[in-house]
């Protein structure tokens, strides 16, 4: 059953009006929700025709709730959403831009990543537990793909301070540091 949902149109390039839809798709045993899904939805003809498929954007086990979209001048969605996977509510986020960089579980990637805090201004602190090679580089990739920074591992620790690898602050924003195939979502504020 569907509940909770968002609407927003695109910018409009002259020909057509793109419109992109969130949802929560809540199942039931009984009267009990046992999942609770965040889909993702597109029509680039003002709503004529949509996406053969619901794209699926988290298996909400137990909970995903409250989703929220913004499109920017660009056609570029941005999906927020409020997540229990973690015992706690935590904000996620989605784009329909597809990148080369997902989020994994530690247990699939044989690293783990703790860093603190995830939402900072001056510099974000890690550690990587796991197999490391001694030369290992930390990755740091905007939500576009790019990377925009290469961190030398000393011990399995590190920081980021918020700058590229030319030493500029960057901008506000969500960003991916990625060590193997691990990664952890950290809060750039200005």
């Amino acid at each position: 059953m569907c509940y909770n949902s968002a609407i927003v149109l695109g910018p409009d390039d002259g020909f057509s009006q793109p419109v992109y839809v969130v949802f929560e798709n809540d199942s039931f045993a009984g009267s009990v929700i046992v999942q609770q899904d965040i889909y993702f939805q597109r029509s680039t003809d003002g709503g004529l025709t949509w996406l053969s498929e619901d794209r699926l954007l988290r298996r909400g086990v137990p909970f995903a709730c409250y989703p929220d979209i913004a499109v920017d001048r660009n056609g570029i969605a941005y999906v927020v959403w409020q997540d229990w996977k973690n015992g706690r509510g935590e904000i996620w986020f989605s784009t329909n831009r597809l990148t080369s960089v997902t989020e994994s579980d530690a247990s699939t990637s044989g690293l783990k990543i703790e860093c603190a805090p995830t939402v900072f201004r001056s510099r974000s602190y890690f550690n990587i537990s796991g197999k490391i090679d001694e030369n290992a580089i930390v990755k740091i990739y905007d939500l576009s793909g790019r990377a925009v920074r290469s961190l030398r591992i000393c011990e399995g620790r590190g920081f980021w301070d918020g700058c590229d690898d030319a030493g500029k602050r960057l901008n506000a924003g969500v960003y991916l540091l990625r060590a193997g195939t691990a990664v952890v979502r950290l809060l750039l504020l200005p």
